[in-house]
C-alpha cells in the first residue's frame, strides 16, 4: 500500500469529481466533465475552470507514527512506511456577474455530494452508471493504494477565510476534505537476518543439519478415458504405507530419527523407518509412513512439521501432509457400498476426535450418527464409519452406465485422491 507521489492522490479525487457530477445530472456534456475542475491553489488557477482541487496542509498519522518495519522490526524508521493525513481545500470560482447562472454552485454541490457517497475509495470503486473502475480510469497513473478515506472538515465559518485568502481578497465557496491514511514509500532493505524456524534450531548456509523441503509422487489410475497420471507433490504428500523424501544437507550414513509434529499431540511421534541416501550436495532421506509410531500411536490425516535428528544435531523443520487413503471395497456399485482406506477415525488408547467429509460428486453426503446395530437405519444420501479403515455409503441413486463420479473423503481438512465410481 506504498506509494512515491502525492500527487496521485489528487488525480484520484479530481476523476472521482469529474465521474460524480456527470453522473448526477449536473454536467450534461460528458466532454465538459474534465474542463470544470484544476488542481492547484485557488489564486493561480485559469479563469475558465469553475473549481480547484488544492492539497494545502499534510501531516503525519497518529496511529501509523514509528510503524516497525514489516520485513524486520529491527530495522529503521526509514524502511517503514510514513503514514500521512492530507488536507485538500475544494474552491468554487464564481463566473462573471454579468452572465450569472448558479451553475458554479450546482457543479460545487455535486463535488461534495460525491465526497458523501463514496467516503472510502478502493481500486475496486465503481462510480457513476457505467460503473467504470475509478482507479482503472486514470491511466498515465499507477497507484498501489488500496484504501483511501475521505471526509469533510467542520470548519468554523470565521475561519474559513484563513485557510486560502490573503489580503483584501473577498471570500469564496469552498470546502475542507481530509484524506488518509496515504502511506509514501519505505526505503527498501539491503539485507535480511535468518528467520527462528524452531527454539534451539540453527539454520546456516552449509554446517549442521537442515531440510530443505519434502517431496512424494503418486500414479493416479483408472482415470475415466484417460491414462494413468503420475503427480508430483512438493511438500510431500503420502498416504499410510507409502513413502516421502527429505531433502537437506549435514547428515551422513549414520543413524537417522525422523520425527513428525503433530499439533494435535503434545508429544511429536517418532518414525524408526528411513533410508538415507546423500551426493555431495544434497542428501535425500527416503520414508515410510507406517500405521504407527514407535510408541504405538496410529498416524493420522493431517499437516505435520517434519524434523531429523542426526548425530546429536536437530534441523529445522519442513511440512509433510499425510493425506487418507481411498479405495472401492471389491469395486462393487452395490447401494449401500464400501469404501476402503483411511485412517477415518483414531484407534488408539486416547483417541483423537477427527473430523470427516464425504463428497460424491460435487454433493457433500451426511455423517450419519448410529450404532452398530443400527446401521439397517442408514439413509440415502448419508454416510458410516464403520472403524478406522472403512466407510458404508448409501447413495440416493446410482449413476447410470457410463456414468463416472468422483469420490473424495476429506479428514480434518486433508483431502484424499479421488477415486471414480462407475455407473452399470
Amino acid at each position: 500500500m506504498a506509494i512515491a507521489e502525492l500527487s496521485k492522490i489528487s488525480k484520484v479525487l479530481k476523476a472521482l469529481i469529474e465521474e460524480a457530477v456527470f453522473d448526477f445530472g449536473v454536467v450534461s456534456d460528458s466532454e465538459e466533465a474534465p474542463e470544470i475542475l484544476e488542481i492547484g491553489p485557488p489564486d493561480k488557477i485559469p479563469k475558465e475552470k469553475t473549481l480547484s482541487l488544492y492539497l494545502y496542509h499534510v501531516r503525519e498519522d497518529a496511529a501509523a507514527r514509528n510503524m516497525p518495519s514489516p520485513v524486520n522490526p529491527n530495522l529503521g524508521t526509514a524502511y517503514s512506511p510514513l503514514g500521512l493525513r492530507l488536507y485538500y481545500q475544494l474552491t468554487a470560482h464564481p463566473e462573471d456577474i454579468d452572465e450569472y447562472s448558479g451553475h458554479v454552485e450546482d457543479i460545487f454541490g455535486g463535488a461534495l455530494k460525491a465526497f458523501h457517497d463514496y467516503p472510502i475509495l478502493t481500486p475496486n470503486t465503481k462510480v457513476g452508471a457505467s460503473e467504470a473502475e475509478l482507479f482503472s480510469s486514470l491511466n498515465d497513473v499507477e497507484l498501489s493504494v488500496e484504501r483511501l478515506e475521505l471526509s469533510m472538515l467542520n470548519i468554523p465559518v470565521e475561519e474559513a477565510s484563513n485557510y486560502w485568502v490573503g489580503g483584501s481578497e473577498p471570500r469564496r465557496l469552498c470546502a475542507h476534505v481530509e484524506v488518509g491514511v496515504v502511506f509514501l514509500e519505505a526505503e527498501e532493505p539491503t539485507s535480511m537476518e535468518m528467520p527462528v524456524l524452531e527454539h534451539n534450531v540453527f539454520v546456516d548456509a552449509g554446517f549442521g543439519v537442515s531440510l530443505e523441503g519434502s517431496s512424494s509422487e503418486f500414479v493416479l489410475k483408472d482415470i475415466p478415458n484417460r491414462p494413468d497420471q503420475k503427480i508430483e507433490f512438493s511438500p510431500a504428500r503420502p498416504a499410510v504405507g507409502e513413502r516421502f523424501t527429505l531433502r537437506g544437507q549435514g547428515w551422513g550414513g549414520g543413524p537417522v530419527a525422523i520425527r513428525l509434529h503433530d499439533q494435535r499431540r503434545d508429544e511429536p511421534q517418532l518414525l524408526e523407518d528411513a533410508e538415507a541416501r546423500e551426493d555431495r550436495r544434497v542428501a535425500t532421506l527416503a520414508v515410510m509412513v507406517p500405521e504407527e509410531d514407535s510408541e504405538s500411536r496410529p498416524l493420522l490425516p493431517g499437516i505435520y512439521g517434519v524434523t531429523l535428528e542426526s548425530g546429536g544435531a536437530r534441523s529445522n523443520q519442513a511440512v509433510v501432509v499425510i493425506r487418507p487413503d481411498l479405495a472401492l471395497s471389491g469395486g462393487t456399485t452395490d447401494n449401500p457400498f464400501v469404501l476402503t482406506g483411511g485412517p477415518f477415525k483414531d484407534s488408539g488408547a486416547d483417541p483423537l476426535e477427527l473430523s470427516v467429509q464425504l463428497f460424491i460428486g460435487q454433493k457433500r453426503l451426511i455423517l450419519a450418527d448410529l450404532e452398530p446395530e443400527d446401521v439397517g437405519e442408514l439413509n440415502n444420501g448419508e454416510f458410516w464409519i464403520r472403524n478406522s479403515s472403512e466407510i458404508l455409503v448409501k447413495m440416493e441413486e446410482l449413476p447410470e452406465a457410463g456414468e463416472y463420479l468422483p469420490i473424495r473423503v476429506v479428514v480434518d481438512d486433508v483431502e484424499s485422491l479421488p477415486i471414480w465410481l462407475e455407473g452399470s
